[in-house]
């Protein structure tokens, strides 16, 4: 009786090893699925005072900053005022509109583009300027981007 206790102690011991080592596992496998879905889907937050797109794209952070400076350059009317290569910011404007652009490492392979523009003031329906530089940076990638509908 007392080998079979013992044994049946060493069990659940062993068996409570093993789930605590597959639990973060299992985690952190959901993240990894729920950041995958997300590669690509942009963000639009719009208010009467500013325009913000973001969106979560595959590629190491320099990638994707030597695409937003080429992207920019090839875009007619588009004047780069600053450009930081340590911080990856681009500060740009096209006719009356102002925007920065920030691009952030979340990762080796995995990085944030981010746009905003101050000021911008549109009516109902316009189409973002915003949006339409994120899209401009994932066709120069050959990334496919979607706008998401929250």
């Amino acid at each position: 009786m007392i080998v079979s206790m013992r044994a049946a102690v060493i069990a659940a011991a062993a068996a409570a090893s093993f789930l605590a080592i597959l639990a973060p596992a299992g985690a952190e496998a959901q993240w990894v699925m729920i950041g995958r879905k997300s590669m690509g889907a942009i963000q639009n937050i719009r208010s009467e005072h500013s325009d913000v797109a973001t969106v979560v794209l595959e590629a190491p952070a320099a990638k994707v900053y030597a695409a937003a400076l080429r992207a920019l350059s090839s875009k007619e009317g588009v004047k780069i005022k600053g450009k930081d290569d340590g911080a990856l910011t681009i500060d740009f404007s096209r006719k009356r509109m102002v925007a920065k652009m920030k691009v952030g490492s979340l990762g080796d392979n995995v990085s944030i583009l981010t746009i905003t523009s101050p000021g911008t003031v549109r009516r109902q329906g316009d189409a973002s300027p915003v949006v339409d530089g994120v899209l401009r940076v994932c066709r120069e990638m050959k990334v496919e981007c979607r706008e998401t509908t929250n």
